[in-house]
């Protein structure tokens, strides 16, 4: 499995660096020899640099005494900062702060997952575009207004303002491309350097799959998980979105559903990130131009939340047709979520999340992630009720901090 997810994404490189056509389809045979010779010379190089390792261990052995190799050496102390207190930090935490309501919080690295040609630019378009003027992503979806980089690597400048220009929309963010000077490859450094210069609160890289191999890297080294890591810290150190593109396997037919698994080299990268969404399109279409987007979990978002989009090829615009059984339109979420901050604070009493569902009009299990979700936002409080045993109960009421504000 590993070996046939490592092919195919060095069959996908190939293509993004344009040595391979984007119409020849993806051939295992072909890939597996790549990868031979790919390891061939790996193992040559390997080889060379352990054989100049040792000559040089050798000669520096020989210049090194008995006496002195006999001393033990102690190294220098290292100044390290000092293990902090987890109850005072927890007091200290910071809310959850969403960007895009329900897909992507300030602090979080996203990736959004697809294959070549579903559409995901021009979705991470649409979405740049409503985050630069605070408008609604998907007619549903509130964002705060923020500064966007978008980084592309996948697309020409000109291939990318063709699309913008059919889209019609109002880009008012800002954007390099991997031909530009010093964004030919991944820079941590320089991505961090830019953030603070121009305060940009929200980073979409297209894609991670193109930018990361530009030194080599596969996606199933190592190495790879180590620079996603450090793009995940990047985003928690300056509180920032940063949502990536990247590219879901071959299905051997087409998708009804999606999970981790096909993302190519999940293992690597989704244990890194902070949420994962994926786009289809599904083999059994409930309306024209029918695409799935779904949360595909782990912090921020409600793990399989589904959302139908309608897509347009007219002019490559997106809309939220429905949502999935299990799932909530986001303007209904607001609201609930509105309703439950005026019961709370106006009542000033504790409610059960069946009295929440009960005044909601909906289920006990929405009413009790939506009081959830606003407990980890910091809007009201939460406190165990006394068990017997079985599953904890809790109860949902004002928090402090925010009466004494609302008081003053």
């Amino acid at each position: 499995m590993d070996r046939q997810i490592d092919g195919e994404a060095e069959f996908q490189i190939l293509q993004q660096r344009q040595v391979l056509s984007f119409n020849e389809t993806y051939d295992p045979a072909k890939a597996e020899l790549y990868l031979a010779k790919r390891k061939a010379d790996d193992n040559k190089n390997r080889l060379e640099a352990q054989a100049t390792e040792s000559r040089s261990i050798s000669k520096a052995s020989k210049s090194v005494s008995h006496e002195s190799r006999s001393i033990p050496k102690v190294s220098r102390p290292i100044e390290a900062a000092e293990p902090r207190s987890a109850a005072k930090s927890l007091k200290l935490r910071k809310p959850t702060v969403w960007i895009v309501s329900e897909f992507g919080a300030a602090g979080a690295l996203v990736i959004l997952a697809a294959e070549k040609g579903t559409g995901k630019s021009s979705l991470c378009y649409a979405m740049a575009a409503a985050i630069s003027d605070g408008s609604k992503f998907l007619n549903q979806c509130e964002t705060v207004e923020s500064k966007v980089l978008i980084w592309q690597a996948d697309e020409s400048e000109g291939d990318m303002f063709n699309k913008l220009a059919i889209m019609d929309l109002q880009a008012s963010f800002d954007f390099v491309t991997n031909a530009d000077i010093g964004w030919h490859r991944f820079d941590l450094d320089l991505l961090r350097n830019k953030i603070r210069k121009h305060c940009y609160s929200v980073v979409f890289i297209d894609s991670i799959t193109t930018i990361f191999s530009q030194e080599g890297t596969r996606v199933n080294d190592t190495e790879y998980a180590y620079q996603i890591y450090d793009l995940r810290q990047l985003a928690d150190e300056e509180n920032c979105l940063i949502v990536c593109t990247d590219h879901l396997r071959k299905p051997e037919t087409q998708r009804q559903q999606v999970d981790m698994n096909d993302i190519i080299g999940a293992g690597q990268k989704t244990a890194a990130v902070s949420d994962v969404w994926a786009l289809w399109k599904p083999k059994e279409p409930q309306f024209d131009e029918h695409f799935v987007l779904k949360c595909l979990g782990k912090r921020n978002c409600k793990q399989g939340t589904v959302w139908n989009l309608q897509g347009n090829e007219e002019d490559y615009s997106w809309a939220l047709h429905s949502v999935g059984d299990e799932s909530l339109l986001p303007t209904i979420r607001i609201d609930y979520k509105q309703q439950i901050l005026k019961l709370i604070y106006e009542s000033k009493e504790w409610f059960t999340g069946k009295d929440l569902a009960d005044v909601l009009g909906c289920n006990e299990r929405h009413a009790r992630n939506l009081a959830k979700e606003l407990f980890i936002e910091t809007e009201i409080d939460r406190k165990r009720l006394p068990s017997g045993g079985g599953r904890c109960r809790y109860v949902y009421g004002p928090n402090q901090l925010n009466t004494q504000e609302q008081s003053s």
